[in-house]
């Protein structure tokens, strides 16, 4: 499955024709976002179940370490996206859901806080800041020592 999620991310990136935008659009919603988000379900049931169905520390290990190499595959594979996708990506998140999350009524009764919602905005912000726009710098820059 790796190479057609890094073809379809690389079409997007470098196609400009309206037509062909229009099918990998449909791509990316119909074949791309499901695949990751299932691996991603799939991995998260499992390592939930091995937590609480394996009594063994040594056989948790294994399990857990099995468990995260595949989450690092799928993380790979997604990565090959430029750190300017993953911050429009993020950028999108925030302008199309998190900044229209208010307190309403419903989220009142319910004592849920859609203020997590700007603290997330904040959060992806200083990962923006942190890791991805700066990392050029960050990565070239010498290391000091600390006392």
């Amino acid at each position: 499955m790796d190479e057609p999620i890094h073809k379809i991310s690389k079409d997007f990136e470098v196609t400009h024709y309206p037509s062909f935008m229009d099918e990998l659009t449909n791509l990316i919603r119909n074949f791309q976002t499901p695949y990751e988000e299932a691996i991603n379900i799939m991995l998260q049931e499992l390592l939930a179940r091995v937590n609480d169905k394996i009594h063994s520390e040594n056989d948790k290990q294994i399990l857990y370490t099995r468990i995260l190499n595949l989450l690092q595959k799928l993380i790979l594979q997604l990565s090959g996206q430029s750190d300017t996708n993953v911050i429009e990506k993020l950028d999108s998140l925030i302008s199309r859901h998190l900044k229209h999350v208010e307190r309403s009524s419903f989220s009142a009764d319910r004592h849920i806080n859609v203020d997590l919602a700007n603290d997330l905005i904040t959060i992806i912000q200083k990962f923006k800041k942190e890791f991805l726009i700066d990392s050029e710098q960050n990565t070239t820059e010498p290391h000091e020592k600390s006392d």
